[in-house]
């Protein structure tokens, strides 16, 4: 097992903490991302990471937010509109991410809400969702290239949609080269009706690499060596893309810095 991966066992395993995780992508993207940077947060839910983008950003760059819960949009609008007056650099959308533009089944979660999602079968609690329809767009359809400048990063929290939201997004990220870092675990790829062989083909299709957090490349050979990260984010970026050594060296510095000084959240 990867040091990195025994340390963050040792932190968040015995006490069930896996919210620190949130903690640790807080840390990475404050590493990537600067005043003037355009991001965009895909399941913003009640917007710990969107504010935190604001947080860092400010007034000059801009963040696109995604959620389906309409209590979890309206949450994001007052707080935005109360804290940075309006307009403001927050823009929120009551719309699903996937990798179709249409109108799809909504399953809200009455126990939980941040576990409702567009997948049918997502969550623990998936027997006491109520079904609606909503918008579903893709980032690629729903972003001008042109317009939107630079684009540092995409967070993705999909709940079991990731890899379609991704799918959707392949020509955004290949005009802007953001870091794309998704919630990635095999077993919802069988929600999707996808295999771990679609997955890993569509990323040599695209040009993209995968990297678990401690910078070691993603790959088909690790899952059939039973070599899963323990940490479930996973960050995509072009081959070429500059963001490839950010991955491979900067990711896991910061990762580590984190593990050292776990006081800091």
């Amino acid at each position: 097992m990867n040091q990195i991966d025994q340390e963050l066992r040792k932190i968040i395993e015995p006490e069930g903490k896996f919210s620190h995780f949130e903690s640790i992508l807080k840390c990475i993207y404050f590493g990537l991302i600067r005043s003037d940077s355009t991001v965009i947060d895909v399941g913003a839910q009640f917007g710990l990471h969107t504010f935190r983008f604001a947080e860092r950003i400010g007034l000059d760059g801009q963040i696109f937010s995604f959620e389906i819960v309409p209590q979890f949009v309206q949450h994001i609008q007052k707080k935005a509109a109360e804290k940075y007056k309006e307009p403001n650099q927050i823009k929120v959308f009551n719309l699903a991410v996937s990798n179709t533009d249409d109108v799809v089944t909504f399953y809200q979660n009455d126990k939980n809400n941040g576990q409702s999602t567009i997948v049918e079968g997502h969550g623990i609690d998936f027997d006491q969702t109520s079904t609606s329809r909503i918008q579903s767009i893709t980032l690629d359809a729903f972003f001008d290239f042109d317009k939107i400048g630079r684009l540092d990063f995409i967070k993705c929290d999909a709940e079991s949609a990731d890899f379609d939201v991704l799918r959707g997004a392949k020509n955004l990220i290949q005009a802007k080269d953001p870091l794309f870092i998704m919630e990635f675990e095999m077993d919802q790829l069988g929600l999707l009706g996808v295999s771990k062989e679609d997955f890993f083909n569509f990323l040599e299709t695209n040009d993209f690499l995968a990297y678990s957090i401690d910078g070691r490349p993603f790959t088909n050979e690790r899952i059939e060596n039973n070599d899963q990260p323990f940490c479930y984010e996973i960050a995509v970026v072009n081959k070429r893309s500059d963001k490839k050594n950010f991955a491979e060296k900067n990711m896991p510095s910061i990762v580590w810095n984190w593990i050292k000084h776990t006081e800091w959240h």
